[in-house]
């Protein structure tokens, strides 16, 4: 087809050039029959002519006296092959003995001499007379020519151009290989070469009928997606048409362009990548990124490379549906059997790219063993619809699989990276006063609301005492601030910093995520980690991280399970078979405003080695469990699954800020180093342990415990703030109800401790008899302290420990002797107040009474009968 319009082409001009001929001929007007472009014929007439004489006046002296007598003139755009070859020429000349002259197209370089200028590529500042516009040639067309006194080198493309600098240097210039030296060399004009490249394989382009000469292609120059399709299309159609269309910014769009655009979701994802033409300009549109250079790759191969002849694009050309991922589009299989984790991980990485929400298929079992030590990040809404996952630790074990077992399965994570606060931000932060429970704004000039992570390394907190214990950690916690800096209530510092030596910022999510409806099923590691190594008895104590961590604003988990399966029963544990720790399935780090709701849990074997957990949650602010059900909170035999037991509680913390459990029935709230805030609301727990401050709350709830609360004796039994408890019951078999145990221990934590405020309404026992119990010192070990010991003293702020009395000795230990260690490292702030009310029975039992001078004590047996309800004091 495209030979047989060629030779019809040719025909009519051929036809037409003898028509010509046949009229000039007739033209009395036409005398001289110069020919002066070397084809034999005259330009005029047409008729046989005598070459014309070239006038000296058109002949250009480049070279003369061992002098250099012109200047290359490179365009500002001229690309790098352009720039090599001129570089090539000054080496080149520089070799004969030469200096050239080189500068860039600027009307700065613009000078009125008698030197000949070289004009390499689209020069635009010698004026409009000496451009020639390079898409004019075609790709495959060059040009080297005199206009007036300067010559003009250019071509479509960098080998075209290459053609037209080689015949310039070899054949002008007259240097090859062998050239060691130039004489005088002069350009006539018989030297011009124009080639124009006028053989395309597309005739003409239409768009809605209109044709595209004078159109332009619309496209954000940043945008990393339509950007590179803006190009192919200006190349293809440039290459194929001789078209040349320049792109323009979005807001610049006409009647007459090509419009590649990002547009917003809606609710018609059938047509969420579309290309259509309206009226007379072309729209490729797409709500998800990731999309684009596929389906934009297949419209210009239908309708420009694929093309010949005339084209005329016009209606509906695209539409589909990019709104969803789904993993089999990836290659999962859902077996139950292959690994799919390769082809679950690039199907998020494809929703990460375009925004899409990815969806399991419902009767799906996707299999997990292996991941490389990588995770499946996930940073769209997730729908699993009910599929099933299979997590396979069977064969993991510290010694072999060392980043497997540390690198979750699933991150949720955020599109915003953390940043850190400058030198100068810092800097001017500690030359204000000293950051604390008192500060009120930190402003970072964020410009959002964040979660800020303050660390002072100069010193150490939460260090730990006991079978456990370590150096502790840098002082750090977070707080929020809003887009002002100002610190958001219920976030405000625990701890008092001398000195700011780094915060991490973490941008706040605005629009909020959900994960739901998945099903996750742990084949716990079957290698022991208690192993005979050269003769000696190891256990290798390595936390496991394969599961789920959150570290994303404003997210919810809903609806998703997690159970355990070939744990090391326990007799396969008393014949000395032990399996590896859990950090936790369901993770938050890092995070704020995390809800995980409607989620069935599962508590750990326990090793009787270290904790291990379900859930658990670091750095993180307001963590809420809502609905959630521990599925193995009670044994078969009816016992609950607590520390001693055959499993771990389920849930722990650290440095975090509202860890909030609601309407729940999980076995253990349990706050590491540092909690402020938190709150168990008609919720069913088997153990409440605190280390932290602020306000904590037990209201419309079940613990079910030897007391309601226990102070965490190897971080301090510390908690500045106050503890109420409210409607709500302790369920035991004791003879009387404890509302708390607290042992303090004469050992630096890092901070300061304090006895908490506490606030008792409406507690409940089946004995309607509760005992708020503290202890002191051990009889035995000066700097231990003992929960059986009623003889000794609290470690009083600002005084010394006092030795024990004479007479009487500890209850529990009549022949103890004095306190041999008399320095007290661990001064206790007493409490504001401790208030009991429409409480019955309640006994304030504790020693040395002296400590409490200071706090009013409402509400007890054998206290003054006061107001409960009186004001509450203030510092």
């Amino acid at each position: 087809m495209k030979n047989i319009l060629r030779t019809f082409l040719l025909i009519i001009l051929t036809l037409s050039i003898t028509l010509c001929l046949f009229s000039c001929k007739t033209k009395e007007e036409c005398k001289n029959h110069f020919d002066t472009n070397g084809d034999g014929l005259c330009e005029e007439c047409g008729e046989k002519a005598e070459k014309k004489q070239q006038s000296e006046d058109t002949n250009l002296s480049l070279l003369g006296d061992e002098t250099i007598n012109f200047r290359v003139v490179r365009s500002a755009s001229a690309s790098i092959g352009m720039r090599q070859s001129v570089d090539s020429l000054v080496a080149t000349l520089k070799k004969l003995g030469y200096t050239l002259e080189v500068v860039e197209d600027s009307e700065a370089t613009v000078k009125n001499d008698e030197v000949v200028e070289i004009l390499i590529g689209d020069v635009t500042s010698r004026g409009d007379k000496y451009l020639y516009d390079s898409h004019n040639l075609g790709l495959e067309g060059y040009v080297v020519k005199i206009i007036d006194d300067k010559i003009v080198i250019n071509g479509g493309q960098d080998a075209s151009f290459d053609k037209a600098f080689v015949y310039f240097v070899e054949d002008i210039l007259g240097i090859d290989d062998d050239t060691d030296e130039l004489s005088d060399v002069t350009m006539k004009e018989d030297d011009n070469v124009e080639v124009i490249q006028n053989n395309y394989e597309i005739t003409s382009v239409s768009i809605g009928g209109q044709d595209i000469k004078g159109y332009t292609i619309a496209v954000d120059s940043g945008d990393k997606y339509f950007a590179p399709i803006a190009t192919e299309i200006q190349t293809q159609l440039y290459k194929l048409a001789g078209y040349w269309l320049p792109t323009v910014p979005l807001n610049e769009a006409s009647e007459k362009s090509i419009v590649l655009a990002l547009r917003e979701k809606d609710s018609t994802p059938e047509d969420s990548f579309r290309i259509y033409v309206k009226g007379t300009a072309l729209y490729i549109e797409s709500e998800y990124v990731n999309c684009v250079k596929e389906e934009a790759a297949l419209f210009i191969a239908k309708y420009i490379t694929n093309q010949e002849g005339d084209i005329n694009i016009t209606g509906s050309i695209t539409k589909k549906d990019y709104s969803t991922v789904k993993y089999e589009d990836f290659g999962a299989k859902g077996d139950g059997k292959t690994n799919d984790f390769d082809a679950i991980r690039e199907a998020h990485a494809y929703a990460n790219e375009g925004g899409q929400i990815v969806l399991g298929k419902p009767t799906a079992t996707y299999y997990i063993s292996t991941t490389n030590g990588k995770s499946i990040v996930i940073k769209t809404p997730t729908d699993w619809q009910g599929a099933k996952f299979i997590i396979d630790d069977t064969d993991l074990h510290e010694t072999t699989a060392p980043t497997e077992i540390k690198t979750p399965i699933i991150k949720i994570e955020s599109y915003n990276k953390s940043s850190k606060a400058t030198y100068a931000q810092l800097e001017a932060i500690n030359a204000g006063e000293k950051l604390g429970p008192n500060t009120t704004k930190l402003d970072l000039n964020l410009g959002y609301r964040a979660m800020l992570n303050i660390t002072n390394s100069n010193h150490r907190v939460y260090i730990r005492y006991g079978g456990n214990q370590n150096d502790g950690s840098n002082q750090h916690e977070l707080v929020v601030v809003d887009e002002k800096g100002n610190i958001e209530e219920g976030t405000e510092l625990l701890l008092t910093y001398d000195k700011v030596s780094s915060i991490v910022v973490y941008r706040i999510d605005d629009e909020p995520m959900e994960v739901k409806n998945g099903s996750f099923t742990t084949l716990a590691s079957r290698v022991s980690t208690t192993q005979v190594v050269n003769g000696q008895k190891v256990i290798y104590r390595a936390y496991f991280e394969r599961g789920m961590v959150v570290s994303r604003a404003n997210t919810t988990i809903t609806n998703v399970s997690h159970v355990a399966q070939n744990e090391f029963t326990v007799e396969e544990q008393d014949s000395g078979l032990t399996g590896p720790s859990y950090h936790g399935f369901f993770s938050a780090e890092n995070a704020s405003d995390i809800t995980f709701k409607d989620c069935q849990m599962s508590g750990r074997r326990y090793y009787k080695i270290q904790g291990t957990y379900g859930i658990s949650a670091g750095l993180s602010n307001m963590v809420i469990y809502d609905h959630c059900i521990q599925t193995n909170y009670y044994l078969p035999n009816g016992n609950r699954s607590t520390t001693g037991s055959v499993y771990w509680g389920i849930g722990g913390s650290n440095y975090c800020k509202n860890i909030i459990y609601k309407d729940s029935m999980l076995t253990r709230f349990d706050a590491h180093a540092g909690l402020y805030r938190g709150k168990i609301l008609n919720s069913q727990v088997a153990m409440v342990n605190l280390i932290g401050g602020g306000d904590f709350l037990i209201e419309d709830s079940v613990i079910e415990d030897n007391e309601f609360i226990t102070l965490r004796t190897d971080y301090g039994a510390t908690w500045d703030g106050t503890i109420t408890i409210k409607n709500s019951t302790l369920d035991n078999n004791n003879a009387y109800g404890r509302i708390c145990t607290m042992l303090w221990t004469n050992h630096d934590f890092g901070y300061t401790c304090h006895f908490p405020n506490f606030i008792l309404d409406n507690i409940k026992h089946k004995t309607n008899t509760f005992e708020l119990e503290s202890t002191g010192d051990s009889s035995t070990d000066p700097n231990q302290d003992s929960i059986a010991s009623w003889g000794d003293y609290l470690h009083i702020k600002d005084q010394p420990r006092k030795e024990y009395a004479v007479e009487p000795k500890p209850r529990d230990n009549p022949d103890a002797p004095d306190v041999i260690n008399k320095v007290n490292v661990n001064p206790l702030d007493p409490p504001d107040f401790i208030i009991a009310k429409n409480c019955k029975n309640v006994v304030f039992r504790i020693a040395d009474v002296d400590f409490f001078d200071s706090t009013m004590i409402r509400g007890f047996k054998g206290y003054p009968d006061s107001n409960p309800n009186e004001a509450l004091p203030t510092k």
